[in-house]
């Protein structure tokens, strides 16, 4: 019986039929080999994956508010500290507003790049939608 080569990536040992042992690192997909069927194991959760996007958030959060208690212990309330308040709103509306534009930006880029095309730009920004 022929069957298609499979590339499979090991970590752990997996019996594929009666007294044939490969070694498997990784499998990237669900695998027919053999008449066993072997399936990916999730290395992280969904829940698991939210849980550190949420840490993360909750550790910006508390280094922000420790970033404004020392800039306001040392400046106090004034004229300097309304200035800085000012001044930063314009950069973080820009960052925040090319994080937005970026978004569309990877995601097609990723489309194009399997297919080792090089697409300029323009040629994306052509195929966003307007």
């Amino acid at each position: 019986m022929l069957y298609t080569p499979v590339k499979l990536n090991l970590t752990t040992r997996e019996r594929f039929s009666a007294g044939t042992q490969k070694r498997v690192e990784s499998i990237n997909a669900v695998v027919f080999f053999r008449g066993v069927i072997i399936t990916k194991k999730a290395t992280r959760s969904l829940a698991g994956i939210a849980g550190i996007v949420a840490v993360a958030t909750l550790i910006s959060k508390v280094f922000g508010l420790v970033r404004e208690q020392v800039i306001a212990a040392a400046y106090g309330v004034g004229p300097v500290v309304n200035a800085y308040a000012f001044a930063y709103v314009i950069p973080g509306f820009l960052l925040i507003l090319l994080g937005g534009i970026k978004a569309p930006f990877i995601a097609l880029w990723s489309v194009f790049w399997p297919k080792e095309i090089n697409p300029s730009p323009r040629r994306l920004s052509r195929l966003l939608p307007p």
